[in-house]
């Protein structure tokens, strides 16, 4: 006589979840997702110490999580119990993980690099529009009752994206989606300084330039790259 089991991988799940809910429900179907009580990295180190996950073999976090179990390091990876396989990581980066340990002991890393670029990129754009066409003080010089008084409320006229320059710090996933998201406005050019050079077809027209050309050059920078200046 045989007998089968039929257990469902186990997922030990650090919130929170603000966007995934039926995500999550439908995944819920095929694995038995398990949480953590901890308040804090001491209360989840002792709930690693007492076993509590021996059978997880995923680790699904958030880029909040930080705030409850710390940043993923060499002493938690010790105490991860033989089973864990794989922590998907929610968020562009992993600058919260730290991956020696993992790779040490081939603990699989994922994360999500692209999931906001179009969010950000729009948001950039909003605001780079903004500054040249000088939304933001029209919209306060009309609350403050001075339409009827001056002309166009007081404010200076604005710039044509079509005289400018436009300087893109950083040619990532959010950089490009922002020069894409510009391309129709009809920038005089679009320059950009990444830490190497994209491949052409990636560039799209714009120009390659060193840091300091990129800003010498510009009318306008948007940066999507941390950079020492």
């Amino acid at each position: 006589m045989t007998t089968t089991t039929n257990l469902k991988p186990k997922i030990l799940r650090f919130g929170p979840i603000r966007y995934a809910q039926d995500t999550w429900k439908e995944l819920s179907e095929i694995v038995e997702i398990v949480e953590s009580s901890a308040q804090n990295r001491e209360e989840f180190i002792q709930e690693l110490k007492n076993g509590k996950f021996n059978d997880v073999s995923i680790i699904s976090r958030t880029f909040e999580s930080v705030n409850i179990t710390g940043r993923i390091d060499e002493e938690l990876v010790s105490l991860f119990p033989k089973s864990i396989k794989s922590i998907c990581h929610s968020g562009a980066g992993y600058d919260q993980v730290d991956t020696a340990p993992l790779i040490e002991r081939k603990i699989q890393l994922s994360n999500a690099p692209s999931v906001v670029d179009a969010a950000t990129a729009d948001t950039a754009v909003y605001l780079l529009l903004s500054c040249l066409r000088n939304f933001q003080l029209s919209h306060h010089n009309l609350l403050q009752g001075r339409w009827k008084k001056e002309k166009c409320a007081g404010t200076p006229v604005g710039n044509d994206p079509s005289s400018q320059v436009l300087g893109i710090l950083g040619m990532g996933g959010i950089g490009r989606t922002i020069r894409d998201r510009l391309l129709p406005f009809g920038f005089k050019k679009i320059i950009y300084y990444n830490r190497s050079r994209l491949p052409e077809e990636l560039e799209k027209g714009a120009e390659y330039v060193t840091l300091d050309e990129l800003l010498s050059q510009s009318d306008v920078i948007s940066i999507s790259q941390e950079v020492q200046l």
